[in-house]
């Protein structure tokens, strides 16, 4: 989804290929996404975040967990997850809120396409509370001579 249809908002169109264009434009006019349509800057800054920040560790999530070593960067996933979940905030907030929607159905379908890049981060907090990852400190075993 990042690299086909969401990096639109902020590259130029000669960087897709035409069946990525047309997806996005078949999205834009069937759900009447006015933040892809005309992606406001702070939206295209929230892109910019998904780009350079979250698309490249998702990959190294992948590794990570084929390894099973997710307990060891479980700071990392708490990390993305939070990042991911907030930026999302100010999105759905839009469908929520904004005056400018044809009907409130078009509203509600576009914030349950949206809503699962809210709640699969946030269930990423739940799998991976601040506990886990963190080394325990050992008590003293040691018994009094």
């Amino acid at each position: 989804i990042t690299v086909l249809l969401d990096i639109q908002a902020i590259l130029p169109r000669n960087y897709f290929p035409t069946f990525a264009l047309e997806l996005l434009n078949k999205h834009k006019s069937i759900n009447h996404d006015d933040l892809m349509a005309q992606p406001p800057l702070w939206l295209q800054s929230l892109i910019w975040c998904e780009l350079l920040f979250q698309l490249p560790f998702f990959f190294v999530a992948i590794k990570v967990l084929l390894l099973k070593r997710e307990i060891a960067f479980a700071s990392f996933f708490r990390i993305y997850a939070a990042h991911v979940s907030t930026t999302l905030v100010p999105i759905l907030a839009h469908f929520v809120c904004a005056p400018n929607f044809p009907s409130n159905k078009i509203r509600c379908i576009l914030f349950l396409i949206y809503a699962p890049y809210f709640i699969i981060p946030i269930s990423l907090l739940f799998a991976f509370p601040p506990s886990v990852g963190h080394p325990s400190f050992p008590t003293s075993t040691k018994k009094e001579e």
